[in-house]
């Protein structure tokens, strides 16, 4: 539980406590040991998907989403989380499959604009390239992949808003 405590001084000292209860329910065979990080909750799943589709979808079952980077704060944290963690790469939200070099969030069409991609990267092999991903050997670094791909198989890292 948080409690909220707000202080306001008006002729004379005014206390307001407010008090909220945050609960979320992961199932710990579906995902790994959460981390919270400002009014984030982020977590991995222990699958690996074929698909970003599959992965998006679980994220949702979860209540929740492909975690979508907003900031270089939010970025090396995730890096560390994902540094931290027993999977070796993951997806988070990005795709340019409608133009090319123009990254924007699959869920609110929003740009993307935060990166860290890893050295030759993104480089669009073959043509085919939509989504990203961490990979934890290259220093949790980006990665452009295939968005449908039955041989890379990354985990997903989903994201919550707390409040």
């Amino acid at each position: 539980m948080r409690i909220f405590r707000l202080s306001l001084l008006l002729l004379g000292a005014v206390q307001v406590s407010v008090s909220t209860e945050i609960s979320v329910s992961l199932d710990d065979r579906r995902f790994f040991l959460p981390s919270a990080y400002l009014n984030k909750l982020y977590f991995i799943s222990r699958a690996t998907f074929a698909s970003f589709g599959l992965a998006r979808a679980t994220c949702e079952s979860a209540r929740g989403y492909v975690a979508e980077i907003d900031n270089l704060v939010e970025l090396i944290f995730l890096e560390n989380f994902l540094t931290r963690s027993d999977v070796a790469k993951v997806y988070v939200a990005g795709t340019d499959a409608a133009f090319d070099g123009r990254w924007v969030s699959q869920r609110t069409g929003a740009t993307r604009n935060v990166f860290d991609w890893s050295d030759g990267e993104p480089n669009n092999f073959n043509g085919q390239e939509e989504c990203i991903e961490l990979i934890k050997s290259r220093q949790s670094r980006m990665n452009d992949i295939v968005c449908n791909n039955p041989l890379e198989r990354p985990n997903v890292l989903c994201e919550i808003d707390l409040f």
